[in-house]
């Protein structure tokens, strides 16, 4: 499978959670400070990558991602305020990459006479989707002070709102106001 570069990794864990196994990782830069009831504003999102995916240019998806990660901040203790009144400001990426490889099957097997004989072999492809989802928050001033990543397989599907909900509130466990 060739593996190329996400722009920022990008993630939506929309696709990406319907599937098995996804990778979250977390940063954060301890020289900023967080505060408990902090005001944040979203600044919006991006299908970034290589490869554009008609699900996640979906409006749609879009609003269910917008959606979840308020609902999560709110959750936390931040405040939603217009982007020029507040503290931080939180934005997403997401990416999907369809990636083909070839297996093959058969060939060789035990023959008449001496050894081995040559047989009938197969190749198939065998096509994949990875997802990758990025949520930042960030000062005013772009600094970024916390970064959630998931990576995983994505499905073929655009996600319910209650995948991209779960999705959102995974990438977001490590997000601590206070710390």
């Amino acid at each position: 499978m060739t593996s190329k570069r996400f722009y920022p990794l990008a993630l939506s864990a929309l696709a990406i959670a319907a599937a098995c196994g996804p990778s979250i990782s977390s940063d954060r830069d301890v020289s900023i400070p967080i505060p408990v009831g902090a005001t944040f504003a979203l600044v919006g999102g991006a299908n970034v990558g290589e490869e554009r995916d008609a699900t996640l240019q979906s409006q749609i998806t879009h609003q269910k991602i917008q959606s979840a990660i308020k609902a999560e901040m709110i959750s936390k203790g931040f405040k939603e305020a217009p982007e020029g009144q507040a503290a931080f400001k939180v934005r997403y990426f997401i990416s999907v990459q369809t990636s083909t490889s070839y297996v093959t099957t058969g060939g060789y097997g035990y023959g008449y006479g001496w050894g081995w004989g040559g047989g009938m072999s197969t190749t198939m492809p065998v096509t994949s989707k990875e997802g990758g989802a990025v949520i930042d928050l960030l000062t005013m001033s772009d600094k970024l002070a916390w970064r959630g990543i998931m990576k995983g397989t994505a499905g073929d599907k655009a996600p319910s709102q209650e995948k991209v909900d779960h999705a959102v509130k995974t990438i977001m466990a490590t997000l601590k106001p206070g710390s």
